[in-house]
């Protein structure tokens, strides 16, 4: 075995060869010759051991020595490089910014002459710069969405005073209404100026109705090309009514239940992704088939035509289509998405419950356990609950909140759509009926 034997772990070949000569020569002599022998040689290994143990603090020592003096020598160098660039007028946040720092001129060790000093200045000013330009920007982007968020708060408070419906309100929140040239002009003043909002304020009502009245016109355009007569789509005569009444027939494209959105409340409650540059309800299309239904409905029902969608749901009335088999027992917005997607051969339409099956139907409705529709709330949970079918009421009371054995279950929850249309047949011969 060969190696280094001052650290007293190996030894040469040659030292092995003489060792093993010295042993072979004094292995056969007497014992104390040969205690003597080993004694000798554990000296030597102590004193190899030793001499290695002191070799390698030395060592060490001088690692530590030297690292310390090239640290002390950067040191010195740094704090000379900061103070003659602070000197030079320049922000000592921009001349201690990490790019400047970090450059190669501060790992040197060598010493800063005026000659290394003029060399470096040019490339460790134009560092300084940069590192200047990027705090000036994320100063000035501070500043900007400070004053940006003043201005949604500022918004933001005057929708909520002036009452206007979500449904109204822009579907990228005030994103557009605080990119108007009135705003802008505000936002966009020099970081040191102070700013006023007055002047935006008072131009604010003008904005917030253009795009009421944009999105509303939108809508209406909708109902234009869906075959609704008699609209007028101008932004100074145009009346907004007919949005509110439940002939206004909306679907949307990307709802998987076909119910029509119907109604200010539809609409304020109705969320689709928005997309940039899209419309807020690009998602809704206006069926003008279904509209019709809804003046059969209306019809079979005794009501006016100026009825809302809010009134029609109040009622909640049944109806079923005389053209189907078996009858099922619809609420008007099932009814209308029946009529939007069924095509009867012969003559069919829509006749009303009478008010005893009505209250009969009502009752199945809430025992019925087949209804797949997410449309229960719970009232009792703080946080706002996803959405329950029926069936699952029971287990959610009695897991959440320890309830069991209520009669109905459906007296802890709010509804959030008209439940599942039940198969019934009328008991009452009177039923009045509308053909379509």
């Amino acid at each position: 075995m060969s190696g280094s034997s001052w650290r007293g772990r190996y030894y040469r070949i040659r030292d092995i060869r003489r060792i093993g000569a010295e042993w072979t020569s004094i292995k056969d002599k007497s014992d104390h010759e040969i205690v003597e022998f080993k004694e000798r040689k554990i000296s030597e290994l102590k004193e190899i051991v030793d001499t290695s143990s002191r070799c390698m603090t030395w060592e060490r020592s001088q690692i530590v020595t030297k690292r310390e003096e090239e640290h002390n020598l950067k040191e010195a160098r740094k704090t000379e490089l900061f103070a003659r660039l602070e000197a030079l007028g320049h922000d000592q946040s921009d001349v201690r910014s990490w790019a400047v720092f970090n450059s190669a001129f501060f790992k040197s060790t060598a010493q800063l002459t005026e000659s290394r000093w003029n060399t470096m200045r040019p490339q460790l000013e134009t560092l300084v710069n940069e590192a200047k330009n990027q705090r000036l920007e994320r100063q000035r982007q501070q500043t900007i969405q400070s004053r940006e968020s003043i201005a949604e708060d500022l918004i933001d408070e005057y929708y909520t005073s002036a009452n206007i419906r979500p449904a109204f309100t822009p579907p990228f929140g005030f994103r557009d209404i605080i990119a108007s040239a009135v705003f802008q002009d505000v936002i966009q003043r020099p970081n040191d100026v102070s700013i006023d909002f007055q002047e935006a304020l008072d131009a604010l009502p003008e904005l917030v109705a253009e795009v009421s009245q944009a999105i509303q016109l939108d809508l209406l355009q909708r109902m234009v090309d869906g075959g609704a007569p008699d609209l007028c789509i101008s932004p100074t005569v145009s009346n907004f009514d007919p949005l509110l009444l439940a002939t206004a027939t909306f679907f949307c494209n990307g709802c998987y239940l076909g119910l029509p959105l119907c109604g200010a409340d539809e609409l304020d409650s109705h969320r689709c992704l928005p997309i940039p540059n899209k419309p807020r309800f690009y998602c809704l299309s206006y069926n003008h088939r279904a509209s019709t239904a809804v003046v059969t409905l209306f019809e079979a029902a005794g009501l006016d035509p100026s009825t809302t969608a809010g009134q029609m749901d109040q009622r909640d009335l049944r109806f079923y289509c005389s053209g189907c088999s078996p009858r099922l027992a619809m609420s008007w917005r099932d009814a209308v998405a029946h009529a939007r997607t069924m095509a009867h051969d012969g003559p069919g339409g829509w006749e009303l419950f009478s008010p005893e099956d009505i209250a009969t139907i009502k009752d199945i409705e809430k025992n019925n356990t087949d209804d797949v529709r997410y449309r229960f709330r719970c009232n009792r949970c703080l946080l706002p609950s996803g959405g329950f079918r029926r069936s699952e009421l029971e287990d959610h009371l009695r897991k959440r909140h320890s309830i069991n054995g209520l009669a109905d279950p459906t007296s802890e929850f709010r509804t959030t759509m008209p439940p599942e249309p039940v198969v019934f047949s009328p008991t009452n011969a009177d039923s009045r009926g509308m053909s379509s």
